[in-house]
């Protein structure tokens, strides 16, 4: 059996989940975002109803929001995902490491003497 895995990426607003309900529609497959598991945690971390629809917030996601202590909801989920679930992590004296390219020496250029 051959799946077919199918990849949209683009910028805010620019309509990936519309072409990615389209595109399910058209193959008669299963529609995924990765976006949707992010935002149940960042809810349950504010501790929101965990059965809280993954489109709540869509209508007003660039607008301040109590529920997210005065964050738009936009901003609560790059917080969250960028401060919580990827720390960078501790080089064991307490100070933080660089994560990405510059935590892998081989990816680091070379410094010029």
């Amino acid at each position: 059996m051959k799946y077919l895995l199918v990849l949209i990426s683009g910028p805010p607003r620019s309509g990936k989940n519309r072409l990615g309900n389209d595109l399910s529609g058209i193959l008669d497959a299963d529609h995924f975002a990765l976006s949707d598991a992010l935002k149940r945690m960042t809810h349950a971390h504010y501790g929101l109803d965990p059965e809280l629809d993954v489109f709540h917030f869509e209508d007003r996601k660039d607008a301040p929001a109590k529920e997210f202590g005065g964050l738009t909801p936009r901003a609560a989920y790059i917080h969250f995902s960028e401060s919580i679930l990827k720390p960078e992590p501790e080089d064991g004296g307490g100070q933080r490491r660089p994560s990405g390219a510059a935590a892998r020496p081989e990816a680091t250029p070379p410094m010029e003497r």
